[in-house]
């Protein structure tokens, strides 16, 4: 039988197609347009600047990550991304929780809020399996590419400040903190703020998924295991 799923996306695979080339190395996607185009407008706009003709002319994102846009893929026409699994190999464990925050990152980018509180969740799934919190690569590349409000900025933030509360020490490396708290301001004032409120902060990878999704002003959540969370609106 098929189900609403079905028939809603079947309604998107229209005849005509999209190419985009993504990252330095330019990997080839070719996608229905109309499917791209539905979930939010930075495409559109992309294939309307570029149209010639009938044939729209090839999208180009230098900067975005093909792993990640790989995973954008399947969210698309899957309507979800693969659960996190735990991974007894560390060097495959950062690779993997890499490729979800450049997800977050390109989500944000393009501003499909569904695509954020997915990625999100894979976020909190990876970092709560295998039991540990964001190190500095992944605080570096959190910080780096989001705005200031972030909901990953704050779960960063938490989840670190989390650790030196309760154990004393981020990780083993502590010239570590010191390089990251000098080369991110931003990131050192949150954790500052955070540890100098003197309440005992709650450990974020097992908080409601919810707490750290995106979601308009009065709309409810679209996780099924999410509740409403008003977030502010931006300036």
């Amino acid at each position: 039988m098929t189900n609403k799923l079905d028939l809603e996306l079947g309604a998107l695979l229209t005849p005509d197609m999209v190419n985009l080339y993504v990252g330095p190395k330019r990997k080839h996607f070719r996608l229905h347009q109309k499917l791209l185009c539905h979930h939010t407008t930075f495409f559109d706009k992309a294939i309307s600047a570029g149209a010639n003709g009938d044939q729209p002319k090839p999208i180009f994102l230098p900067v975005d990550d093909a792993d990640a846009f790989e995973l954008f893929v399947t969210w698309l026409y899957r309507g979800t991304v693969s659960p996190v699994r735990k991974s007894e190999d560390q060097s495959d464990a950062f690779k993997l929780v890499a490729r979800y925050l450049r997800l977050y990152i390109f989500a944000d980018r393009i501003r499909i809020s569904e695509l954020k509180n997915t990625a999100m969740d894979r976020i909190l799934e990876f970092y709560r399996l295998n039991n540990t919190v964001p190190g500095r690569q992944d605080v570096k590349r959190i910080y780096g590419s989001t705005p200031a409000g972030s909901a990953l900025r704050r779960f960063a933030s938490m989840a670190v400040s989390w650790k030196l509360q309760r154990f004393g020490e981020w990780f083993d490396n502590k010239p570590s903190m010191a390089e990251t708290i000098e080369e991110l301001p931003e990131f050192a004032m949150d954790l500052i703020t955070l540890l100098q409120s003197r309440e005992l902060i709650p450990d974020p990878r097992r908080s409601n998924k919810c707490e750290f999704h995106d979601h308009a002003v009065g709309a409810g959540c679209s996780s099924s295991e999410g509740v409403v969370h008003r977030t502010p609106e931006s300036s």
